[in-house]
């Protein structure tokens, strides 16, 4: 006999890194669209030992890549509103119009594995005042969860209280979600196998499997890691951005896992466990003793 074990929350965040080829303009990387598809699919669908089945309910987050970065960036969205000096109006439009292309082509690869994915754009129901989040939709994402539905929110034009408009990242997004929707485990999917204590493409390079921000030593590592671990690539901040959102909900009591790879390699590091020294790819960051 099988029982069903309570749902637990994950909220993912993927990277536009892995998801599109950020140095080419509106290319999705399908190899990489197809790996998240299948992850999320089976844990959707996942069975535990002991005639256990575990289900899942996630919250899925985008990263924009080579929709919207690039319009974002001419247009000095980041900025604010200056539409004089800027074309801030068009700029707004042309960023949206990216990005939610992008967005449906995610949704649409869900919905032809069978998952009931559900595309929510932040831009009517986020508010920032310079750059912090003021309003958010946390409660209605809660509503479709418990729907059966699977959220799936970007990167975005945000309105701002002072500045008229910025952009509202993906991992800004996912430490408010995480916040107020309080998930089991936070997972950030990115182009690299982990946190690396220098540039992962630097010789000698080496992964750092496990972060606890609870050690007294960790503050050292923690230094390390943000000024090493860099990606100069989006408007949005890069790893650094990456890292800091991911060092802030681990604050929050939630566990963090960093990881690259295809599905295989990232399933199975999610079902052996995190933060081993054996592992070659991954990286946990936690605040537990």
């Amino acid at each position: 006999m099988i029982t069903i074990m309570d749902k637990q929350l994950l909220i993912i965040k993927c990277g536009g890194a892995y998801l599109t080829k950020k140095s080419t303009i509106h290319t999705l990387n399908n190899d990489n669209l197809t790996y998240l598809v299948s992850i999320i699919h089976t844990l959707l669908n996942k069975k535990v030992n002991n005639g256990q089945l575990q289900q899942y309910n996630i919250i899925l987050i985008i990263g924009a890549g080579s929709f919207g970065h690039f319009e974002a960036k001419e247009y000095k969205i980041t900025s604010g509103y200056n539409d004089e000096e800027y074309r801030s109006a068009e700029g707004m439009v042309k960023t949206r119009h990216s990005v939610l292309r992008l967005l449906m082509a995610v949704t649409q690869a869900c919905l032809e594995r069978g998952i009931k994915a559900m595309p929510v754009s932040p831009f009517d129901s986020w508010l920032t005042d310079n750059n912090q989040v003021i309003q958010h939709n946390a409660s209605m994402i809660t509503t479709m969860l418990g729907m059966g539905l699977m959220p799936i929110l970007h990167g975005d034009v945000c309105l701002d209280k002072t500045k008229g408009c910025t952009i509202l990242s993906g991992d800004i997004i996912i430490q408010e979600l995480c916040r107020h929707n309080g998930p089991s485990r936070a997972i950030f999917i990115t182009d690299v196998d982990g946190v690396f204590d220098r540039t992962p493409s630097e010789h000698g390079a080496k992964l750092i499997p496990l972060i606890n921000l609870s050690t007294g030593s960790s503050s050292n590592q923690h230094d390390q890691v943000s000024t090493s671990s860099t990606l100069e690539h989006d408007v949005t901040g890069g790893m650094k951005a990456k890292l800091q959102s991911a060092f802030n909900i681990a604050h929050m009591g939630i566990d963090v896992v960093i990881i690259g790879g295809n599905d295989t390699d990232i399933l199975n590091y999610l079902e052996q466990g995190s933060g081993q020294e054996t592992h070659s790819r991954g990286t946990i960051i936690t605040n537990k003793e």
